[in-house]
């Protein structure tokens, strides 16, 4: 219950920072709402997911997750002076790396 308060929570204040930043004035609340749609079916997907079947198959996300740090050194894409994100196909799309190991 917590965590969908934080989340609305934080909808709202992307809502009223955002106001007035471009024409569309509700652009970043409406990013902000679908990218918290995406993150409540990774968790209810998550969720779904047998305990069993993560413990079977930690070595192999423990092997992505290095993957995908050691491709970030190589092809990873500086923003702000970081080389933290993969650059994915697509308007703006990068993946930040340390997202799996959380």
């Amino acid at each position: 219950m917590a965590a969908i308060a934080l989340a609305g929570l934080g909808w709202v204040m992307v809502s009223s920072a955002s106001i007035g930043l471009l024409e569309d004035t509700y652009h970043y609340s409406r990013q902000h709402g679908i990218f918290l749609v995406l993150a409540i079916l990774a968790c209810v997907f998550m969720l779904c997911v047998p305990l069993e079947v993560w413990r079977q198959n930690a070595a192999l996300i423990l092997l992505a997750t290095i993957f995908l740090l050691v491709l970030v050194l190589i092809i990873g894409q500086e923003i702000n002076g970081s080389k933290r994100w993969i650059a994915l196909p697509g308007p703006c799309l990068v993946y930040k790396s340390l997202n799996l190991p959380k």
